[in-house]
């Protein structure tokens, strides 16, 4: 199948008449298998209602997404309103399958989904985690080191109320999605909110997630001269501002984890991060402002460009909370970057509280799955 992908995303007070939106943008006899969609968090308790009505107007039975405080829809970025994105993708019925909800182990993908992703060679499973979820650190690593070669792509739900996601059915609390295999014929890459600012220090003495020594030397006299005199003298000034990043791999110099710096110690040199860390890691210090953001996202833009002969068939695109206009603008200009480079081809996203790439959690970044 090449067709492109059906979608809508509206926006209305009223859900029957954002509902009816929606239901005139998507035109039957409806062919399609798999259903993705966001909603914002202003309808989080309307799920049951808008996942009902679409599966009785579209005949699909397959669906997966959750709420974010802000979605995407086409060029569109929606917040503080009542609004849907939905896409209605063409695959064979075997080119995907449901990733079962994951509390705190891998059983229920052992028993339903872990051969089918083998015999399939996954490349890609796209997945949304409840960020209350004390076990979703250890889920993804467990998923990203099994025996499948799949890789995983998603976010962290993000809602001032009850974070719901979809597999089927309604379900919340764990780690849930989506497998396709390589007939999908999926692309993915990632964007950082971030810029290194200084080379790789080695960790060289840590206690879970206190850095003691840098290099051999004490982690906040690394810390000060690395972010200068100026805004080492009001350490408080940094806050937002610089953070930590855990490169995850030594090939790509891109792909590294940001993670909150949460206190230091003046007296005993030394600094606490939001993460463990073990010695031996290495760890760089990384600024956060807007340029960086869109300089690194038109990096992961023209990286993806090369492997498109013509516009993306669909997109989903998960940001940070912290990204879209707090970064890039009030206008939507972030997810109107994607389409001035890639053309314009059906694109639903949302906002994460947490992005998921290659297994692992990230902050301040933008996952781009693209289905060629």
């Amino acid at each position: 199948m090449t067709s492109t992908f059906q979608f809508a995303h509206a926006s209305h007070h009223e859900i029957h008449k954002l509902l009816d939106e929606c239901a005139k943008q998507l035109s039957g006899p409806f062919t399609q298998s798999l259903g993705l969609i966001y909603i914002t968090d202003a309808l989080h308790d309307q799920f049951p209602v808008i996942l009902n009505t679409l599966k009785d107007h579209t005949g699909i039975k397959h669906w997966a997404g959750t709420v974010g405080t802000g979605i995407i829809g086409g060029q569109q970025e929606y917040y503080d309103e009542p609004a849907i994105a939905v896409m209605l993708c063409d695959l064979n019925e075997d080119d995907f399958t449901l990733l079962p909800t994951l509390y705190d182990n891998l059983l229920p993908f052992n028993e339903q989904a872990s051969e089918w992703a083998e015999a399939h060679r996954a490349p890609l499973g796209l997945i949304h985690g409840d960020p209350s979820n004390p076990h979703l650190q250890d889920l993804l690593q467990q998923l990203g080191t099994g025996d499948t070669a799949t890789q995983y792509a998603g976010g962290l739900s993000s809602s001032r109320g009850s974070t719901p996601q979809v597999c089927d059915t309604l379900t919340s609390g764990g780690l849930s999605g989506v497998l396709f295999s390589d007939q999908a014929n999926i692309i993915s890459n990632l964007s950082q909110g971030c810029t290194p600012i200084t080379a790789p220090y080695t960790i060289t003495q840590a206690e879970k997630n206190i850095l003691v020594t840098l290099d051999e030397q004490p982690a906040l006299s690394i810390f000060k001269e690395a972010i200068g005199e100026v805004l080492a003298r009001d350490i408080q000034r940094t806050a937002g501002y610089i953070f930590a990043g855990i490169p995850t791999s030594s090939d790509n110099p891109n792909d590294y984890m940001i993670r909150h710096i949460i206190g230091v110690d003046e007296s005993q040199q030394i600094m606490a991060i939001g993460d463990y860390v073990d010695n031996g890691q290495t760890l760089m210090f990384c600024r956060r402002d807007g340029n960086t953001a869109q300089q690194d996202m038109m990096r992961m833009l023209e990286e993806l460009q090369p492997q498109l002969a013509t516009a993306p068939r669909g997109g989903v695109y998960i940001s940070c909370v912290a990204r879209g206009r707090n970064q890039f603008g009030d206008n939507s200009e972030e997810v109107k970057m994607i389409h001035e480079v890639l053309g314009d081809f059906p694109l639903i996203g949302f906002h994460a509280n947490g992005e998921i790439y290659n297994s692992k959690l990230y902050s301040f970044t933008g996952v781009l799955i693209l289905f060629k």
